[in-house]
């Protein structure tokens, strides 16, 4: 069974202090913080008895974008998106710098110095993630092209873990 505060954090985004947002329905409610989550969880058993399914339903579908980890700060949203939208789409990191592209997003700006520094972070977390898995036997896997005269190579550390290749 999840606990409660899994379930608020699955449930309600952070709206100001103090304050937290149903995603089921609009209603915002407030909860004191440091209080538990007792006013969060009576909402949702009295307004959506539904959602200890519906949670259950979240977990086994492995769900895992941003929102679902709790209550993130709009400042970590935009920096997330920005790093997303970069890696996914193979821009330079430089691009978020560029005026039209600011204007054409969403987003709040960042600049690519902050995306380099929240960058370096995440890769030193990933790297501590993989090296904590990784086992002592793995193999290596090599994959080149070119693109005109210049040519990349790259070197994969390929092991099991459960049975299935990472």
């Amino acid at each position: 069974m999840a606990s409660n505060k899994d379930l608020c954090q699955y449930f309600f985004t952070l709206e100001a202090p103090g304050i937290y947002k149903c995603r089921y329905c609009p209603k915002l409610r407030k909860q004191a913080p440091g209080s538990g989550f007792s006013n969060l969880i009576g909402h949702l058993t009295d307004k959506h008895p539904q959602h200890q399914e519906d949670y259950k339903e979240h977990e086994r579908s492995g769900c895992k974008d941003l929102a679902t980890f709790g209550f993130v700060t709009d400042y970590a949203c935009t920096v997330y998106n920005w790093m997303n939208w970069v890696v996914g789409r193979n821009v330079l990191i430089e691009e978020v710098d560029n005026e039209v592209t600011r204007a054409m997003s969403r987003w709040n700006p960042v600049s690519s110095k902050t995306l380099k520094k929240y960058m370096a972070l995440v890769e030193r977390e990933v790297e501590a993630a993989i090296a904590e898995e990784m086992p002592e036997s793995i193999g290596v896997m090599f994959d080149d092209r070119s693109a005109g005269s210049t040519y990349y190579v790259g070197i994969y550390a390929v092991y099991m873990v459960d049975d299935l290749a990472q």
